[in-house]
């Protein structure tokens, strides 16, 4: 809950010269921003909803399983985690594939012998190029 708070404050302080000043302005600003939070809202709500499904259906449990049944070199594995996230990456922006896919990917990571650490950064900076 306090990232999104510390993100705000900080964007805030960074663009403070870039905002607006006066009522007329923010409202001026919400009034240009609203059609891209709508499809954004939409995005993420699926995103969420994606999430809960394949958490549901075990899906990590599955995709650890198919990637420990492979035999192969951890670095092998990596690259087909790669490949799962730049496919959904592709219809989706670095925060909905968080969402959908950060925890079957960080189980899938940790089943390879990943330290937590270096599997949730692992996993950010693929899913954060676009």
């Amino acid at each position: 809950m306090y990232i999104p708070i510390l993100i705000s404050v900080f964007t805030i302080i960074e663009g403070w010269k870039y905002l607006p000043h006066s009522l007329s302005g923010w409202y001026e600003l919400c009034s240009k921003s609203i059609g891209r939070f709508s499809e954004l809202g939409v995005l993420l709500v699926c995103a969420f909803m994606s999430s809960r499904l394949l958490t549901k259906l075990n899906l990590g449990t599955e995709f650890s399983a198919i990637l420990d049944s492979l035999n192969a070199a951890p670095i092998v594995i990596m690259l087909v985690i790669c490949i799962v996230i730049t496919l959904m990456v592709g219809p989706f922006n670095a925060t909905a594939t968080t969402t959908a896919m950060g925890a079957i990917v960080y189980t899938a990571l940790r089943s390879i012998g990943l330290s937590p650490v270096v599997a949730a950064v692992a996993f950010y900076l693929r899913s954060d190029k676009k």
